[in-house]
C-alpha cells in the first residue's frame, strides 16, 4: 500500500545516508514483478525517482519498483492504495 511505499522510501534514504548495505531483493520476487502488467509503468516511475534521488542504489531501486508496481496494480483494480 501507499504507506508501505512511503515508509520504504524513507528507510531507503536513511540507509543511504548511513552508508548501510542493501540486502538485494530475492531474484524470484523481482522476476515475478517484471512479468506484471504494471511493471513498465512502475519501472518508469522508478527511473524518475532515481533521477531525483540518484544516490539510491540499484538494489534499493528494485524494492521501490516492486512497491510502485503493487500500488499501480491496486489503483487499476480500483482497490485501496
Amino acid at each position: 500500500n501507499a504507506s508501505a511505499f512511503v515508509t520504504h522510501l524513507a528507510m531507503a534514504l536513511e540507509r543511504v545516508r548511513k552508508g548501510e548495505k542493501v540486502v538485494p531483493l530475492d531474484r524470484g520476487v523481482y522476476e515475478a514483478a517484471t512479468r506484471e502488467p504494471t511493471f513498465a509503468q512502475a519501472s518508469s516511475c522508478c527511473r524518475d525517482i532515481r533521477r531525483i534521488l540518484p544516490q539510491i542504489p540499484e538494489a534499493e531501486s528494485e524494492y521501490i519498483c516492486t512497491h510502485v508496481g503493487v500500488l499501480l496494480a491496486r489503483i487499476k483494480e480500483g482497490g485501496k492504495q
